[in-house]
């Protein structure tokens, strides 16, 4: 298995404007930073699982080349459920994705792997990306192999603390499919399908809650999602509809408020 990340919300800040994914200069209380804040807890969670897998792999590229070029990683296998650390360092390291990461990720899975009921369980130990600190536990529980189709479910309980020093609290509860390429050689098959609903609350008390109306499609080798629909709700604030389209893998999507739509280019 190969890192792929879920960088499924972040368009959702521009919406409002030009404000790109590393513009700190919104006010706290806008829509456009909770929205992303919640999504970048949500979607660092995902990579910290994914980089945990291809820690594991023996000889992958990943391990190699990728991301995981920049960190110590040390597996132990005496015990059961096995260990896995990865270690960024405590200063920055640029990633070949042109992330900046330090800290650890700690994680743990049982052997083997793949059967059911199997786990993987991600920690997080001063860990930062792009300077915002990842906190919490994330489980991933393999439910099924129907078809040839690995299925796990997915909770976390955490936060994401930004660079102004706010802390989003966050929840996920998703079932993610492995629809395509399973047990074939390579990845360029690989397509993965994710469901479910996340929720998050900021110090201010505003609350959001996001919610797949059609699954988000991941095909191997490309940065944003290819497909999908994810109704956004806050208190006290208009429902958002962010759109993939199915124009295949670019760089396109909607955003829907009270009737008016926008076209977003994603970053």
């Amino acid at each position: 298995m190969k890192p792929y990340l879920l960088l499924s919300a972040l368009a959702i800040s521009l919406f409002v404007g030009s404000c790109s994914k590393e513009d700190d200069s919104l006010p706290v209380d806008t829509d456009a930073q909770e929205a992303r804040d919640f999504a970048l807890a949500d979607a660092y969670a995902e990579e910290a699982e994914q980089l945990i897998s291809d820690a594991l792999e023996t000889g992958s590229l990943g391990k190699q080349t990728g991301v995981l070029a920049c960190a110590t990683v040390t597996v132990d296998t005496t015990v059961n459920p096995r260990t896995v650390v990865i270690d960024f360092g405590p200063v920055n390291c640029l990633g070949n994705d042109g992330r900046y990461r330090r800290g650890r990720i700690l994680g743990s899975f049982d052997f083997p792997r793949w059967q059911v009921n199997a786990q993987v369980q991600s920690t997080y130990d001063d860990y930062f990306v792009n300077n915002r600190e990842l906190f919490g536990q994330r489980t991933s529980v393999l439910t099924s192999l129907a078809n040839n189709q690995p299925t796990h479910t997915l909770t976390a309980q955490g936060g994401l603390v930004g660079l102004s020093g706010d802390t989003a609290l966050y929840s996920t509860n998703r079932v993610r499919v492995w629809t395509q390429g399973y047990g074939t050689p390579g990845t360029a098959d690989d397509v993965r399908e994710i469901s479910g609903t996340s929720s998050a609350q900021r110090p201010n008390g505003t609350v959001w809650a996001m919610a797949t109306q059609s699954p988000l499609v991941h095909e191997w080798g490309c940065p944003h999602f290819s497909e999908g629909v994810v109704l956004m709700t806050a208190t006290n604030r208009p429902n958002r509809l962010l759109d993939y389209g199915n124009t295949g893998c670019d760089n396109q999507a909607t955003v829907t408020v009270n009737g008016y739509t926008w076209a977003v280019t994603l970053p």
